[in-house]
């Protein structure tokens, strides 16, 4: 979990949304929603990743994705 706090703090992005997909990600594999061969941090930061690139893993996740962006407008506003 280490390195996913890094990667939201690089981008700027609150951790508990992140997380949160994150977790997602981690149950989808082990309930056998993965392709073979795929680790399963492999397949939980993949979703982290469609959910900020606009992918299909937003409309799942469309809760956090309102909180990151709630985040982000926030940010900008104490700018």
């Amino acid at each position: 979990m280490e390195k996913l706090r890094k990667f939201a703090k690089e981008k700027g992005l609150p951790y508990g949304p992140i997380a949160a997909i994150y977790r997602k990600g981690l149950a989808a594999w082990a309930s056998g929603g993965h392709r073979p061969g795929v680790s399963q941090h492999a397949w939980a930061m993949a979703r982290v990743k469609s959910v900020l690139r606009g992918g299909p893993a937003r409309k799942v996740d469309a809760k956090q994705w309102q909180s990151i962006q709630r985040s982000k407008a926030a940010k900008r506003k104490s700018k």
